[in-house]
């Protein structure tokens, strides 16, 4: 038993020597650098000196026990106590020095000796030393973040003293300035945020840590040059790097938080090198009769005795303040058919009031709230299909994009609402639409206030299982009616990257993706047959007049920019230069049989014939086929020369358009 005591304090006892041993080898270091020698004991103040270093070295492991076997603390966590030792450490040495009065000590010797002492007892005693093979992840970030921190520090302070004196060489006032802001630094860090950017959603939580330890420095570093007056100094060296040194561990940190914050919002993660495949398989079968019926108000079920109509209540009650929306929801419904039992109204973004309902339990459920302030909008569409029955009615509202910039030009004079409205384009349109980017934006915001195209507030509606039954437009808001027709679709992902694919067909009958810009608002495909319903195709075989074609994408297909992506399909072999346009199975399936047969024994191409020809109608494109397979029997090469030079020269004169 009592070998068991002993040993452990002859262990501690060793490292307590050891521990002088390593305050001695700093004093050493420190004098050498600053005198150029080691003969200290011929200068009585530092024989004076020594004993207060070993009487405050001692006082700082009392105080501390930092010795103790710390073997099972964090990796991160054990530094600590070697910190506050420091302070003991220094705090006891400066009322020594001051109470004797031992002005020509050198500073640099002084604090250099604690300074060294305190990096080589971290290293060694703490552990750091013997666990540096077993870090974890999430220590090797810490110890990267702590390198490039100290990589900062010292290049801004170098560069600002650079700039001001023309000279890396630092004087022995900067030596110290610069130790004393080490010190500073790994303390206040290894104090307040241990080099660890911390894993919270909420972004004030993990920039504040490094904030305070900000202000903390420069307190301490103010508190030296103003109050105790060390030195002479340039404002502009030290504050100067300390502020560069903070703003680059904000960027740091805001990078970091953005790019690993998980999305809080139902966006798809963007990227610019990984498209979105089109489904145009879902469109097609979503595709009803070209021919708008005849409108009639819609029944949601049948009367059944016993049954209590809701349009009293809500003429009177519900939507007593807003006549135009009951006249409009009224001129839709059969209101008559809608049991009140059936049916809730409610003006509420908390997706909670809906996540509470049964399911297939209502007819009818109305929301005064526009989709917009919603943060999950899919999620909170999702669950509205939930609640209702097969054919239920859901009522609501969104502010289309397109009414925006009327706002601006009313409520600030022209040119300053028209420069607000860039500002709030960039931010609320280009920022979710774009990598990294979208993060910052939907950290910021939470998705509340989103910017919704007609498109995509529809597209949604259409993606999330229901069916427009009418629409209408009151106080700049866009008013929908739509009724539960099917199942959400959970295997189909939006186009939302700036890049998309297509399926077409490639030689021999394989299947290819081309890629293309996209020219349309996000979900646009989801509205394929609405559109087709209430506009019909033009004589190019495009919808008349699409309204989920943006601004841009019309410029894009004036000048058949759009198509610049298929290049990537040129070089992957999938297409050649020169050939006929790519289409779908089931655009294939429509052609004549013989032609059909030729167009599988070539590769399609990115230049086709249709437009050096300038037939763009249906049938006149697959005639100009028909023609170029001819020529390219006779003379191969010269055709696709020829074409190549058509399309050119029809696109940049404009004489064929795309759109």
């Amino acid at each position: 038993m009592a070998g068991k005591i002993i040993k452990p304090l002859n262990r501690s006892w060793a490292i307590f020597v050891l521990d002088g041993l390593l305050l001695f080898i700093s004093f050493c270091v420190a004098y050498y650098a600053k005198r150029g020698h080691l003969f200290f004991y011929t200068e009585t103040v530092y024989i004076k000196a020594l004993p207060m270093f070993t009487l405050s070295w001692v006082v700082s492991h009392i105080v501390t026990n930092k010795l103790a076997n710390n073997g099972n603390e964090p990796f991160l966590l054990r530094p600590k106590a070697y910190i506050v030792s420091v302070f003991v450490f220094v705090g006891t040495m400066s009322l020594y020095l001051y109470a004797l009065k031992l002005y020509d000590l050198s500073r640099l010797i002084v604090f250099g000796t604690i300074c060294i002492y305190f990096m080589l007892e971290v290293f060694l005693f703490s552990g750091i030393y013997f666990k540096i093979r077993h870090l974890k992840k999430k220590d090797i970030f810490s110890l990267i973040f702590f390198l490039l921190e100290f990589l900062i520090i010292t290049g801004s302070f170098y560069a600002f003293y650079f700039f001001k004196r023309d000279s890396f060489a630092l004087t022995k006032e900067y030596k110290i300035v610069l130790l004393l802001v080490y010190v500073s630094w790994c303390c206040i860090g290894l104090l307040v945020h241990n080099f660890h950017i911390p894993q919270e959603r909420n972004y004030l939580k993990v920039i504040w840590p490094f904030l305070k330890s900000f202000f903390i420095l420069i307190s301490i570093i103010s508190f030296f040059v103003f109050g105790v007056r060390i030195i002479e100094f340039s404002r502009l060296i030290i504050f100067g790097s300390l502020t560069v040194f903070a703003l680059s561990e904000f960027f740091i940190v805001s990078g970091y938080y953005f790019l690993t914050e998980p999305s809080e919002t139902d966006e798809p993660e963007i990227t610019l090198f990984k498209t979105a495949i089109l489904n145009e398989q879902l469109m097609l079968e979503r595709i009803v009769k070209e021919n708008k019926p005849e409108f009639k108000k819609h029944r949601l079920v049948e009367i059944v005795e016993h049954s209590i109509s809701i349009r009293q209540k809500l003429e009177n009650i519900y939507l007593k303040k807003f006549p135009e929306l009951f006249q409009f929801i009224d001129r839709s419904l059969d209101l008559s058919t809608a049991d009140i039992i059936s049916s809730e109204v409610i003006n509420s973004a908390n997706l909670y009031n809906v996540e509470i309902l049964p399911d297939d339990s209502f007819d009818l459920f109305i929301n005064l709230h526009e989709l917009n302030d919603f943060r999950r909008i899919n999620q909170y569409l999702i669950e509205v299909n939930r609640i209702l029955k097969q054919g239920g009615v859901f009522i609501s509202r969104f502010e289309p994009k397109q009414k925006r910039r009327i706002h601006f030009l009313q409520k600030y004079p022209y040119y300053l609402a028209n420069t607000l409205y860039f500002l709030d384009f960039i931010w609320k349109r280009c920022f979710p639409k774009l990598p990294f980017l979208q993060k910052v934006y939907f950290a910021a915001t939470k998705g509340v206030n989103r910017v919704l195209s007609i498109s995509e507030g529809l597209g949604r509606l259409y993606f999330c299982g229901f069916e427009v039954i009418d629409l209408t437009e009151i106080d700049s808001f866009l008013y929908f009616i739509v009724k539960k027709v099917e199942k959400p679709l959970d295997d189909v992902k939006p186009s939302y990257s700036p890049i998309f694919a297509m399926k077409r067909i490639g030689k021999h009958g394989k299947p290819i993706y081309i890629y293309k810009f996209r020219t349309m608002y996000p979900y646009s495909e989801f509205l394929q047959d609405y559109v087709v319903q209430r506009f019909g195709y033009g004589s190019k075989g495009k919808v008349r007049d699409d309204f989920r074609v943006t601004s841009w994408g019309k410029f894009l297909r004036r000048f058949w920019l759009d198509e610049l992506p298929q290049l990537i399909n040129f070089f992957k072999g999938d297409l050649a230069l020169v050939g006929v346009r790519p289409v779908s199975e089931r655009f294939l399936s429509e052609y004549p049989h013989d032609l059909k047969e030729i167009r599988l024994q070539h590769k399609p191409g990115c230049f086709p014939p249709y437009v050096a020809y300038r037939k763009q109608k249906i049938e006149e494109y697959i005639e100009s086929e028909r023609k170029y397979f001819l020529e390219k029997m006779r003379h191969p090469f010269l055709t696709d020369i020829k074409i190549l030079f058509l399309v050119v020269y029809n696109i940049v004169t404009n004489k064929v358009r795309s759109e």
